[in-house]
């Protein structure tokens, strides 16, 4: 694509959400999601997809992933806590480094 042109799979006259802005969307709407019926998850994530611009799927699975940790034991045997929405393990293992 040549630069100054528009992309032609957007539709003119919208505006690109940041990636910060699609986080605070997705934090807001994460715990209603896991509390609500089936039915009340669909209209939630109905919604986010029109306000995000993500597919169904993956703003299905950031939805339900959304602030949950995963407990490990690294190679000494200590614990490490992963989040799912951090890219780094809160604690590195030091077997790793």
């Amino acid at each position: 694509m040549t630069p100054g042109k528009l992309d032609p799979r957007r539709e003119e006259g919208t505006v690109r959400l940041t990636m910060e802005t699609r986080d605070e969307i997705l934090r807001t709407m994460a715990g209603a999601y896991r509390k609500a019926t089936k039915r009340e998850k669909g209209r939630i994530l109905d919604h986010v997809v029109e306000v995000t611009g993500y597919n169904r799927a993956y703003a299905s699975h950031r939805l339900q992933l959304y602030g949950k940790r995963l407990f490990l034991r690294d190679c000494g045997g200590r614990q490490v806590i992963l989040e799912a929405e951090r890219k780094k393990p809160v604690k590195r293992p030091s077997c790793l480094t």
